[in-house]
């Protein structure tokens, strides 16, 4: 499932915008 992990900048972007710093900090996290 490598699609997961690719999503486009504009999609990234946009997540973190909807998303509180520290979620974000968790979806940073189980990125790497």
């Amino acid at each position: 499932m490598e699609n997961k992990k690719k999503i486009t900048r504009e999609e990234h972007l946009r997540w973190c915008k909807d998303n509180t710093p520290e979620e974000m900090k968790k979806f940073i996290e189980g990125f790497n």
